[in-house]
C-alpha cells in the first residue's frame, strides 16, 4: 500500500486540478460573483503545488511513517464526479445555485477524507503541517461555499 501513495497523491493533484478548473470557468459564468470563484481557484492552485511536494517526499521515502496507508480511498468516484461536473458545464447552462450545489458536493469529497484521514493528528514535519493547513482550508473552502448558497437564498 505504501508503494501506492504518490499515485493516490496524484489522483489528490488531479482533483484538485478538475476543482480550480471548474471554478475558473464558475467565474465567467457568474461575473457578480467572479471573485468569490477566483479565490477558489487561486486556493486549488496553491493546493496543487502542496500536493506536488508531498508527491516528491512520499515517493523518496521521507515521510511514509507518518502516514496510516491502509485508509487511503479510491479516488476514482471523486475524479468522475468532478469530470462529469466539468463537462456539464462545458455543454450547456447552469445557474448559480447548480454551481454553489456541485462546489459543495466537490469540497466534501473523497479527496478531503483522504486528507483528513490519513493526516496524523499532529506532527513536527513541515510537509505534513502544509497538508494540514490544505485541509483546514479545503474545510473552509466548503463553509465559504454555504455562506454564499445562504446569501443567495
Amino acid at each position: 500500500m505504501q508503494d501506492n501513495l504518490p499515485g493516490e497523491l496524484k489522483a489528490c493533484i488531479d482533483m484538485e486540478t478538475l476543482c480550480c478548473r471548474i471554478y475558473k470557468k464558475y467565474a465567467t459564468l457568474f461575473p457578480e460573483t467572479a471573485v468569490f470563484w477566483e479565490d477558489l481557484a487561486r486556493e486549488e492552485e496553491q493546493h496543487i503545488s502542496v500536493l506536488i511536494i508531498a508527491r516528491g517526499f512520499f515517493r523518496d521515502g521521507k515521510v511514509a511513517a507518518d502516514l496510516k496507508a491502509s485508509l487511503l480511498p479510491d479516488m476514482k468516484e471523486a475524479l468522475f464526479l468532478a469530470a462529469t461536473i466539468y463537462s456539464r458545464i462545458t455543454e450547456g447552462p447552469v445557474t448559480i445555485r447548480e454551481a454553489l450545489s456541485a462546489a459543495l458536493h466537490l469540497e466534501e469529497t473523497v479527496l478531503e477524507s483522504f486528507l483528513t484521514k490519513t493526516l496524523p493528528a499532529t506532527s513536527d514535519s513541515p510537509l505534513l503541517m502544509s497538508l494540514q493547513k490544505l485541509v483546514s482550508e479545503t474545510r473552509s473552502h466548503a463553509d465559504r461555499v454555504r455562506e454564499m448558497i445562504y446569501r443567495l437564498s
